[in-house]
C-alpha cells in the first residue's frame, strides 16, 4: 500500500491485505472484525466484574482494552485508506522518499479527486483555507503551481495537521445550515473560525481517532526538520489530502 502507517495489529494486517486483493468485501471483513473486537472486549470486561477480587482478571482486562484500542485504530485507518483507494488516490509515502537534494515534490496531484470528496459549500471553505496558506495562488496556472518556495518542514507537519482537523469539523457540520453559519463567523473573525466552536466540533469523538491522527503524522513526517524547498503544487496536494484524511475519519468514527 505504501501508506505511511503500516497496521501493528493482526486486524490491520488482515485489513491491509483485503485492501490489495479483496477491496469489494473490505467494508463486510472490516464489520465483522469490529464485532470479534467488541464481542473479545465484553467477554473481559464481563469476566473481570464477576471476580471483583481477582488481579488477574482485571489485569487480562485491560490488556484486552489496549489491544482492542489499537486493532480499532488500524480498522479506522485502514478505512481511510479504502475510501482514498475507491478515488484511485493514494496517500503521500513518508517525505523521507519524496525528498531529493532537500526539494520535495509530491506527484500527481490528484487535485480533482481530492476536491471531489466535498459537497460544494465545503469545498468553498476548503478554498479559502488553502487560500489562508499560500495565497490566491491555489488554482494558478502550471507555472506557478511548480513555483517553489522555502518552508520549514515543521511548519508544513503543522500544517498538515490542523488541515486534517479542518476537514474533520468540515465533516462534522455537514448540513447545510451548520456550513452557512460558520461561513458567516469565518468572515466576522476575517477568515479565521472561532476559536471555540473550531474546538466544540473539530476534535475526533474517539481516543482511537486521535491516535491515527497522531500516528499517521508521525509516519509521515518522521524526525524530518530543517527547511525544505517545495513546489506551492505540492503543498496543495498535502492540504487537500489532509482534509480529505480529516473528513474520511469522521466517516470512519
Amino acid at each position: 500500500l505504501n501508506a505511511p502507517l503500516e497496521p501493528r495489529s493482526a486486524a490491520g494486517k488482515l485489513l491491509a491485505g483485503v485492501l490489495l486483493d479483496d477491496r469489494d468485501n473490505f467494508k463486510a471483513i472490516a464489520r465483522r472484525e469490529l464485532e470479534r473486537i467488541s464481542f473479545e472486549r465484553d467477554e473481559a470486561l464481563a469476566r473481570s466484574r464477576m471476580n471483583l477480587d481477582s488481579v488477574l482478571h482485571r489485569r487480562i482486562a485491560e490488556i484486552k482494552a489496549r489491544e482492542c484500542g489499537l486493532e480499532i485504530e488500524d480498522i479506522i485507518y485502514a478505512s481511510i485508506l479504502h475510501n482514498f483507494m475507491e478515488m484511485s488516490v493514494y496517500l503521500v509515502p513518508p517525505l523521507s522518499q519524496c525528498l531529493c537534494n532537500n526539494r520535495l515534490e509530491i506527484y500527481p496531484r490528484k487535485d480533482c479527486e481530492l476536491e471531489s470528496i466535498h459537497s460544494h459549500d465545503a469545498l468553498e471553505m476548503v478554498k479559502d483555507h488553502i487560500n489562508s496558506i499560500i495565497g490566491n495562488r491555489a488554482n494558478s496556472n502550471v507555472t506557478q503551481s511548480w513555483a517553489t518556495t522555502l518552508m520549514p518542514l515543521p511548519h508544513l507537519r503543522n500544517l498538515y495537521n490542523s488541515s486534517i482537523f479542518y476537514g474533520y469539523f468540515l465533516k462534522s457540520a455537514s448540513f447545510r445550515h451548520a456550513l452557512e453559519t460558520t461561513k458567516e463567523e469565518e468572515e466576522e473573525e476575517g477568515g479565521m473560525l472561532g476559536k471555540v466552536e473550531m474546538m466544540r466540533v473539530a476534535k475526533p469523538s474517539s481516543d482511537e481517532g486521535v491516535n491515527v491522527i497522531s500516528r499517521h503524522c508521525c509516519a509521515l513526517f518522521g524526525d524530518e526538520c530543517g527547511f525544505v524547498c517545495v513546489s506551492l503544487g505540492s503543498v496543495k496536494r498535502l492540504v487537500l489530502e489532509a482534509v480529505g484524511f480529516g473528513s474520511f475519519l469522521w466517516d470512519a468514527e
